[in-house]
């Protein structure tokens, strides 16, 4: 799925003014690719985006819009060429203000099998993200390393894709 897709979906059969649902994972660490969405059942089928990935190396970060005030169940479907990604023990992590704070789904709400978990969406919350752990990105590290300035960045190499990789000393 390239991360500029969305797909969109039904509007509420009981109030055709509603907003579509949309998944995505256009933003920094973004992974997901979105199979299906039974819209009548509010179950979205969904895996990891393996595109250049190992296969050990499972996780998820997505969003959701449009869906307040609904419940949905996902589902890890495993159609990836390695193996499907899980849920973690303490549940999906989950963000109402664009990643700046998380909390966890509650592991009663997830399915026993770790492929799938449900959730209500809040009637406030116009986006929510999810995410297989709670994300460390870029920007999580500049700000910290703006509170301390007695750490340095510099380059330990580059990625195979050109990309530096940071060393912090």
């Amino acid at each position: 799925m390239d991360k500029s897709e969305r797909i969109p979906e039904i509007s509420d059969a009981k109030n055709p003014a509603s907003p579509a649902l949309q998944f995505d994972c256009a933003f920094p660490g973004g992974n997901v690719r979105i199979f299906d969405f039974d819209s009548r059942n509010g179950i979205v089928h969904l895996d990891s985006d393996f595109r250049d990935s190992i296969p050990d190396q499972l996780w998820t970060y997505f969003r959701v819009r449009g869906a307040a005030g609904k419940k949905l169940l996902f589902k890890f479907t495993g159609a990836g060429p390695f193996r499907r990604a899980r849920v973690s023990r303490p549940g999906m992590a989950y963000s109402l203000d664009e990643g700046k704070s998380w909390s966890w789904t509650s592991p009663e709400t997830d399915n026993k099998d770790y492929y799938s978990f449900s959730f209500d969406f809040p009637k406030d919350a116009d986006t929510v993200r999810f995410a297989t752990t709670i994300p460390y990105l870029e920007t999580d590290l500049n700000a910290c390393l703006a509170t301390h300035p007695s750490l340095q960045r510099t380059t330990l190499t580059n990625s195979p894709k050109g990309r530096n990789v940071p060393l912090i000393t």
